[in-house]
């Protein structure tokens, strides 16, 4: 129910995080060009978040961006959410 919308949301930190907003939605666009190419789900889909969201959750994690005020919350909920 958050995802997609937490997701979206990093492109308007997308300045301030380029990195965080381009695995953050690496995951739902690798999922959207398998769902046309497979014609409906398959279990290609879980590769793409698993090659954009586990970098993306280390990421998080260990090397935490510096950020402060809105970009400082936005991700902390990305990481839960993720």
């Amino acid at each position: 129910m958050f995802l997609t919308p937490t997701n979206v949301a990093s492109l308007f930190f997308l300045p301030s995080g380029p990195l965080v907003a381009v695995l953050a939605m690496g995951g739902s666009a690798f999922g959207t060009v398998m769902l046309l190419t497979q014609r409906g789900f398959s279990r290609l889909l879980s590769a793409g978040h698993v090659v954009t969201w586990t970098p993306l959750v280390l990421l998080l994690i260990i090397s935490r961006p510096e950020a402060s005020g809105a970009y400082d919350t936005f991700l902390t909920v990305l990481l839960v959410t993720t």
